[in-house]
């Protein structure tokens, strides 16, 4: 049987999310709520079965933008996963059905059977977001290694922290997602509440590199202007921010690359200090980012920037 975590009792289900990194999304999106550090939605958590969970699910009512719902599982029983989603989807439905948009974010098998529950639904025919990713994340001893190494800039640039005010219509212009205010108002919100790490360009005073984290603490949407590309940059504002990530927020640095960025997904797989994600069998995790909507609506595709 599913059922719903009353927040009262959020921090008591620590124990149980952390099952890293299989749970790893979940676990942050409830301990960084718990803590205060997000602000910008109001969280529900489920799980499955009752006795023994292996399936939990994170909703995120995000003040600004569409709804989150994050799924991961600590099994690969398809039987039970397959149950689960059926159970927790009729847990839920009511509050899907009075949303015009969801987001989904699970991996391949999840969302394969999300996906029958919402052609029972009926209600959000449209998928206007797609988006395969890979999962990265650092082991215990990638953390302390970390932690040790001082990163550096070429000379002429210098770290800085990002100004959420100053900066937070130049860095979401560059956001290949991003569709109107409510996408500004949230990365404002991250802006003040997480980690920032910006590269200034010390001739110019140009931020020419950043990157700063999501609602639930993975590193997320980290650009470097092109004519600055080459240089190392994109490299150490992502290690500078991942020492602040551990220090600061107290979790272990995680991203999630979308495939349709091979190049970045195969930088990552280079470096020393990532593990790639892998299903039991040893193949790379498959994770998507999918979005159902009541009306047609523009079509996202993530692409190489």
């Amino acid at each position: 049987m599913a059922f719903q975590v009353p927040p009262k009792d959020f921090e008591g289900a620590f124990a149980q999310l952390d099952v890293f990194p299989h749970l790893v999304t979940v676990y942050n999106c409830v301990k960084l709520y718990v803590a205060g550090t997000i602000d910008e939605c109001t969280m529900e958590l489920f799980g499955y079965p009752k006795e023994k969970p292996v399936l939990w699910l994170a909703l995120k009512k995000q003040r600004y933008t569409v709804t989150l719902f994050v799924m991961q599982a600590s099994t690969e029983d398809k039987d039970v996963i397959a149950r689960g989603v059926h159970e927790l989807f009729e847990l839920v439905k009511d509050r899907i059905l009075d949303l015009d948009a969801t987001q989904f974010i699970a991996s391949d098998f999840i969302l394969q059977n999300v996906r029958k529950e919402f052609d029972i639904l009926g209600s959000h025919p449209f998928v206007t977001c797609h988006d395969p990713y890979t999962m990265f994340y650092m082991t215990d001893p990638q953390r302390k290694r970390l932690m040790t190494e001082e990163i550096t800039l070429p000379d002429g640039f210098s770290f800085v922290e990002l100004d959420a005010d100053r900066d937070v219509e130049m860095t979401t212009a560059q956001m290949l997602y991003a569709t109107g205010r409510g996408d500004v108002e949230q990365a404002r919100s991250r802006m003040k509440n997480m980690p920032t790490v910006g590269v200034q360009h010390e001739e110019s005073g140009r931020i020419v590199s950043f990157e700063y984290n999501s609602g639930y603490g993975h590193l997320t949407h980290q650009f470097t202007f092109p004519e600055f590309r080459g240089r190392g940059l994109g490299r150490a504002v992502e290690l500078r921010l991942s020492q602040l990530v551990v220090e600061k927020l107290g979790i272990a640095p995680v991203k999630q690359v979308s495939r349709c960025r091979p190049r970045v997904i195969a930088m990552s797989k280079a470096s020393s200090f990532w593990t790639t994600y892998r299903d039991y069998d040893g193949s790379d995790h498959l994770g998507y980012y999918e979005t159902f909507r009541k009306e047609e609506g523009k079509v996202f595709q993530n692409i190489e920037n």
